[in-house]
């Protein structure tokens, strides 16, 4: 939980209201520049993955001690990317990706955030799969998912609950879709359905239930 509310800090602190527009929009000249992309194919860059996805790792499969080998999905940005002459690495900006991270014979799709501020630079890990909620509904979404889920009675007694993988199961158009995720608590697995609907100039909204 904590991961989420500094990075809720992060993102009301560097993107502001044009962050989801401009994620929607598919950026702006700085993410599309030269300068960027090759930053991007960097070993500076993939250092940084790689260490999120350890992360990952030691949360979902703390047994497995291989180093992963991932692959980038998509690469989206959130804020405005800015690159000074010279620089190997961005001065500020904020950018979300979707990887596939492979360990110990498991594959997976992970999701991060990259931050770039003049206090320095994060990688946030966001839920696994391939949710389709923006970063900034899943900043609250998440936090809502984990109480619903910790109410449930698979989750009694347990205070340590994860999200192993999210999937849209049902699209209903007009910007309602239902999205399945799966909820691992100290062992014990099950679903939740939750249902998005998005709306033009405001946030999204959901509700959350215990899957069927």
């Amino acid at each position: 939980m904590i991961r989420f509310v500094a990075l809720m800090a992060v993102f009301l602190g560097i993107a502001g209201a044009p962050a989801l527009a401009q994620e929607l929009s598919g950026g702006d000249e700085g993410f599309d520049s030269p300068t960027f992309q090759s930053f991007l194919g960097s070993e500076y860059a993939g250092r940084l993955r790689r260490e999120a996805l350890e992360r990952s790792i030691i949360l979902h499969q703390p047994a497995c001690v291989e180093t992963p080998d991932f692959e980038v999905i998509g690469t989206w940005p959130v804020s405005p990317i800015i690159m000074t002459d010279g620089a190997v690495a961005p001065t500020e900006g904020m950018w979300r990706e979707r990887l596939t991270n492979t360990a110990c014979e498991e594959t997976v799709t992970e999701n991060l955030v990259h931050t770039f501020t003049s206090d320095g630079q994060r990688t946030f890990l966001l839920v696994r799969g391939r949710t389709e909620a923006e970063l900034e509904t899943q900043l609250t979404l998440i936090n809502d998912a984990r109480d619903v889920a910790a109410a449930d009675d698979n989750a009694r007694g347990c205070d340590i609950i994860r999200f192993t993988d999210t999937s849209v199961s049902t699209r209903y158009g007009d910007g309602r879709w239902q999205e399945r995720w799966t909820v691992n608590a100290c062992g014990e697995e099950f679903d939740l359905d939750i249902l998005l609907e998005a709306h033009e100039g405001s946030a999204t909204t959901y509700s959350i239930s215990a899957a069927n």
